[in-house]
């Protein structure tokens, strides 16, 4: 299939934009995400996302048992001072059975678990960042079956097409022969366990990546993520990772502290293990400043960012300093969401 015209690019969300009034009073949900941002990195820009979502949900045999259909694009613009480019690809795009207990989903979308918010070791499905107050997350083609017991115990299952790839790092890309998976989550008091595991094949190599996670939900939080990835032709290279974080009450506000710390890859090649730790002060109902420091214990980013939320919309300012080529850079991005 050939790629869009721009113009058939930017007629994508207008035509969007244009539908919103009618399907007001249609039997869909319609709503939509609207970003825009100017940024300096190396060089200076402006990026404008759009993501339009249609669902149909329709009720059957009882109350409690719903089939729904989800659709979700993604138009794009971004302008450099060197060159403009633009992009419309579907985002989601999945069929749903689910009730109080069963979720099963077949088709474009995202699978996202594991306690770790900052340097996180099960983002083997997700792109998802933590500074980024949208959760964009890029879309995966996927079966997937969820099952939440009374009893504080769940269950996750999973299956991949042959081709489909993974931002995990290490990880085969693409597996020419489908991959599969699965989760197991308990509750043991105030601690959520964990059990993940994951299997591709691309033709005669296999690898599977085995995890354990917990999450102790108390005065302070704790949590920690223990990835193994294994090759059938090279050693395993297991890792660890740990984290807390606390609240502060301040009256009606809260200060925020967050902590963690992650092995590095190889234990023998001298790398150092990577840190991250965040303090969220609150400077009203509305806003909140947040101060982020994470890298190696050799080389840090600094980050500054202040949010201001409503409750259809939201305004970010961000800067960021960063060693570069043993060169100090400053980068900074303004962003402004709208939600409808």
């Amino acid at each position: 299939m050939p790629p869009l015209t721009r113009s058939c690019q930017v007629a994508f969300l207008l035509l969007a934009l244009a539908l919103y009034p009618f399907v007001l009073w249609a039997q869909v949900d319609f709503k939509g995400e609207l970003s825009m941002n100017l940024y300096h990195a190396r060089q200076s820009g402006a990026f404008l996302r759009y993501l339009p979502q249609i669902s149909y949900t329709e009720t059957f045999m009882g109350t409690e048992n719903r089939a729904q259909a989800v659709w979700a694009g993604y138009g794009a613009l971004n302008a450099t001072q060197e060159a403009q480019s633009s992009q419309t690809k579907p985002y989601r795009g999945y069929l749903r059975l689910y009730d109080n207990q069963w979720d099963l989903r077949a088709g474009l979308q995202q699978i996202r678990f594991g306690p770790a918010k900052m340097l996180r070791l099960l983002d083997w499905f997700d792109t998802w960042d933590y500074l980024d107050p949208t959760e964009f997350s890029s879309p995966l083609k996927a079966l997937l079956l969820r099952y939440d017991s009374i009893n504080n115990w769940g269950g996750w299952v999973w299956a991949l097409p042959p081709g489909e790839r993974l931002p995990a790092e290490n990880a085969l890309n693409p597996a020419t022969h489908g991959q599969s998976g699965g989760r197991l989550q308990l509750m043991l008091g105030s601690t959520e366990v964990g059990f993940s595991r994951h299997e591709m094949k691309e033709q005669e190599e296999k690898q599977t990546l085995a995890a354990f996670d917990f999450h102790y939900s108390g005065m302070i939080g704790l949590w920690g993520e223990f990835l193994q990835s294994r090759l059938a032709t090279r050693a395993s290279k297991p890792q660890a990772l740990l984290g807390m974080d606390y609240s502060l009450n301040l009256g009606e506000r809260a200060l925020y502290f967050l902590a963690e710390v992650q092995t590095p890859k190889n234990l023998n090649s001298g790398e150092t293990s990577n840190i991250a730790t965040q303090i969220r002060l609150p400077l009203s109902l509305l806003d909140h400043l947040n101060f982020y420091l994470w890298g190696s214990l050799r080389e840090q980013q600094k980050v500054l960012d202040w949010i201001h939320t409503e409750d259809d919309w939201l305004f970010q300012f961000l800067v960021a300093t960063g060693q570069q080529e043993n060169q100090t850079e400053l980068s900074y991005l303004a962003n402004f969401v709208w939600y409808h």
